[in-house]
Formats: structure tokens, C-alpha cells, sequence
């Protein structure tokens, strides 16, 4: 047997794969906890624990957010440079680590990534889930991390999709690992672009897959927990459910960590319940949980923890980089053709100008205004064809639209394209009535915009 960089491996239910250990960053303040001795314990005095959730395919960041942070490969190589402090360190995510609305190929991708930055285990949350079966068991070969889930079932025979629980060794010390999610909507499709097929497919073939369903979270940890017990010195709970329902779960007697991971905002410190830790990593993966297990009466307890940020612009793992960048190179190729098969009037989407020959004095009034420079942002960036950035600097579907004749947050992005506006002189739309909030939101929200306040923000538009 091998071990990956740090000597960290993975039992599967009695198979043993390699995972590489991370370690990341801790700052500002540590707690402490009263804990119970237990007999026999783990030949190591502390092993550290990296937590993130919620990443949805967060890939790279172009540094629209005002509290900028890095990407995935800038975590990776933050992940390296603690590696190489000595002490073991498990990274694990707690679920969406992708998104139902990807292309298959960028789920993979990264999958592929967290796997070479050193995850351990992967908890299935509702959109991994989302993705269907045959995703779930295909990713398991892209990846020496572990998938791991003690709820999620096929539907029609109540089979497990993935291993109830991970056991890893870190220098000596067992963490056993359980992961839960709360619910799975409609099964989606699921698939991969055809072999060979050189570029990203907007629409990729997929194929239908059996539904799934979940079993009560409580009940299930329940379950496994004594198993898992025997095996480990510390317990890890990936909690894919609501903040109460993860908290709840941290009152169950024999676990030490329970990871909350369905939420998407920024939220409250971390806290301790019961002589369990509760923490819930920020989302889109630009931080993480950062969590010191340390050895009390023979038994890994945590006794420091925090929330960790991920550099801007700081370096970044050469591996990882290579595997996200060999896929956004073809996502960008892909989307020059297709804007250039496109024309400067598409899906009734005309243009400012258009708009300006009736409304002059408004057009002006947008020229005054960031929403009409989005698209030079992007180029000063260096994502001026970059699919992740093109929705909030452009207007209308840039999947088909030619962006460079639609650039900018244009008149029609805001109100409605050229073809629909007999619908304001039939009166049957009145721009009183528009829930402006949820038009702005659709872009400045928690990921790209934090601190976004409706408010202050809407004078600067207003014309």
C-alpha cells in the first residue's frame, strides 16, 4: 500500500484507498471544552480538520466580491503549505460541492480537483444528489477521495448509494467520518460529454437515473455510530441539513464534530453544544472551517477552531491548476464560437441604441453608471469570455448572445427585451409593480456581492 503526500489514508468499509491530508491556516481565537476520558487512544497528540461546504463548483474567483478571496487552486496550495507543517490534517466537505446545473464535465472537473488538493471524503448533499445515480458511482473513480452518505437511498430498494461511513488514519489517529443530507428534489439528469468531443457542450447528453430518497438523519447516524465509535478516536458529522436540524444532531451523545453544510449565507460562530462542536463553513468554498482535534484523556477532543480565508491572488497549486485550467481554456474556446455564430439580434434582445430612440435622456443617464462598464470590468479581469462572469456583465442569455454587441448591464437586463415591450403599452406590465430586489439580486448576491444593501445600491441605478 502507498500513502498520498502526508500519509493519510482512507478505510472504506474494510477496503483501504489513499487520501491526502491537508492542512490549512488557523487564526484569531481558540476555545477550550471539558471532556470525558475514554480508554485506549490514538498514537498522536493533535490532528487538525480543514471543513468546507456549499462550493458549488467554485472553481476560480475573478475578485467581484468586495471581501475578495481566492479559487480553488489558490486553497489547494494553501492547503500544501500547511501540509507541510507536520501535524495530520483531514479535509472534508460537507456537501454541494457542485451544482445540479453544471455541465456534467465541470462537475467532474471539480471533483478531480478535490481530489488532488487532498480531500478526504465528500458528503452527497442535494446536488450531488441532484445529479443522479449513475453521477454518484461514476465520480467515485475520478477520485481517491471517499464519497461517503448514511442516508441516501435508492428509492425503489432502499440500497445505500454510498458508503455509510469513512474511517481515516492520520498519523496514527482514526476519524471516522458520517455524512447526512436532509432531502432530494427531482432526480435531474445526469451524464458526461461524448469522448474525445474536444470542447464543452452547452447541452450535453445525459441520461434519466432511479430516484432517491433519504432516510431520517438522526436514526441513521444512530446507526452506524457505534460502529463507527469502536474504529475512531474522534466523530465527524457532514450535516447536509438546515442549521437547526445540524445542531440538533450535535446533541447526540459519541460525536465530537458536526459540520453544518445546508446554507448558503455567511452565518453565526461556531458553537458548542453538548461538548460537540458545531460549525458551519461560509459558502462557495472561498473559506474554511479550520478545526484543532487535540489528545484529552486518550481521546481526540476539539480544542481550537476557527474560520479560515483563502488567499487573493496568493500562489496556487500547480496540479490543480492545471486540471481547472485545462478545462476553462476549452469552456472560453467554446464560448467565442459560439457567440460568433450568433447576431447582434437575438431571442428579442435589440440593444441601448434601440432603446435610445425613445428614451435619450435615460440611455445617457445609464451611461453614468457601473452597469454600463460590466463588460469592460470583465476584459480588465481577464474574463472576458469566462461563462461564470458572463450573466452578470452582460445582458440577456450569453449562451446566445454575441456579448460584445450586448456589453454591459444593458436597459433590456433590468426591464424586459425589445419583443416583450408591447406588454408595457398594453398595460399589462407597470414598472411599479416590479419586485426590483429580486431583479438585483439575481447578481449581487451573497457570493459575488456581500454586503449587498438593496437600499443604498438602487439610487445608483435609479433613472
Amino acid at each position: 500500500m502507498r500513502c498520498g503526500k502526508s500519509g493519510v489514508r482512507v478505510r472504506r468499509g474494510g477496503r483501504v484507498s489513499i487520501a491526502a491530508a491537508v492542512i490549512v491556516a488557523i487564526g484569531v481565537a481558540a476555545a477550550s471544552i471539558a471532556v470525558t476520558p475514554t480508554l485506549g487512544g490514538p498514537g498522536v497528540a493533535e490532528v487538525r480538520l480543514a471543513l468546507s461546504a456549499n462550493c458549488k463548483t467554485l472553481l476560480e474567483t475573478c475578485g467581484c466580491a468586495s471581501d475578495k478571496t481566492g479559487g480553488f487552486p489558490e486553497k489547494a496550495a494553501l492547503l500544501d503549505q500547511y501540509r507541510r507543517e507536520g501535524a495530520p490534517l483531514v479535509v472534508l466537505d460537507a456537501g454541494d460541492a457542485v451544482d445540479t446545473t453544471d455541465l456534467p464535465e465541470k462537475a467532474e472537473v471539480m471533483i478531480r480537483a478535490m481530489g488532488a488538493a487532498g480531500y478526504g471524503a465528500l458528503n452527497i448533499g442535494d446536488q450531488e444528489a441532484g445529479r443522479g445515480l449513475s453521477f454518484l458511482k461514476h465520480i467515485e473513480t475520478l477520485t481517491p477521495m471517499a464519497i461517503v452518505s448514511s442516508n441516501l437511498v435508492v428509492a425503489a430498494t432502499g440500497d445505500l448509494v454510498a458508503k455509510p461511513f469513512v474511517i481515516v488514519d492520520a498519523g496514527g489517529a482514526k476519524i471516522g467520518v458520517l455524512g447526512v443530507v436532509s432531502a432530494v428534489g427531482t432526480p435531474s439528469l445526469s451524464g458526461s460529454p461524448p469522448a474525445g468531443s474536444g470542447t464543452t457542450s452547452v447541452n450535453a447528453p445525459r441520461v434519466a437515473d432511479e430516484p432517491l430518497a433519504v432516510r431520517n438523519s438522526e436514526e441513521a447516524i444512530k446507526r452506524y455510530l457505534p460502529q463507527v465509535r469502536k474504529q475512531a478516536d474522534a466523530v465527524v458529522v457532514l450535516a447536509h441539513v438546515s442549521p437547526a436540524q445540524s445542531k440538533e444532531l450535535a446533541r447526540i451523545p459519541g460525536v465530537d464534530v458536526v459540520v453544518g453544510g445546508d446554507q448558503r449565507s455567511d452565518i453565526a460562530d461556531p458553537e458548542l453544544i453538548s461538548r460537540t462542536l458545531w460549525i458551519q463553513p461560509p459558502s462557495y468554498g472561498r473559506f474554511l472551517g479550520v478545526v484543532r482535534l487535540a489528545l484529552d484523556g486518550g481521546r481526540l477532543r476539539p480544542s481550537q477552531w476557527r474560520i479560515a480565508k483563502v488567499p487573493w491572488k496568493g500562489p496556487r497549486q500547480p496540479e490543480v491548476a492545471k486540471i481547472i485550467e485545462a478545462y476553462t481554456t476549452k469552456e472560453s474556446a467554446a464560448m467565442v464560437e459560439l457567440m460568433n455564430r450568433t447576431t447582434t439580434q437575438h431571442e428579442g434582445y435589440a440593444g441601448v441604441e434601440k432603446c435610445a430612440q425613445c428614451h435619450a435622456d435615460i440611455a445617457e443617464s445609464w451611461k453614468k453608471t457601473r452597469h454600463a462598464n460590466g463588460w469592460e470590468t470583465l476584459k480588465r479581469a481577464g474574463h472576458r469570455y469566462d461563462p461564470e462572469c458572463l450573466p452578470c456583465h452582460t445582458t440577456g442569455d450569453p449562451r446566445k448572445l454575441p456579448s460584445v454587441a450586448l456589453k454591459g448591464v444593458q436597459c433590456e437586463d433590468c426591464h424586459l427585451p425589445m419583443n416583450q415591450h408591447g406588454q408595457y403599452d398594453s398595460g399589462a406590465r407597470h414598472e411599479k409593480d416590479v419586485d426590483w430586489k429580486a431583479v438585483c439580486v439575481r447578481c449581487h448576491d451573497g457570493q459575488r456581492s456581500p454586503g449587498f444593501d438593496f437600499a443604498k445600491s438602487l439610487p445608483l441605478v435609479t433613472h
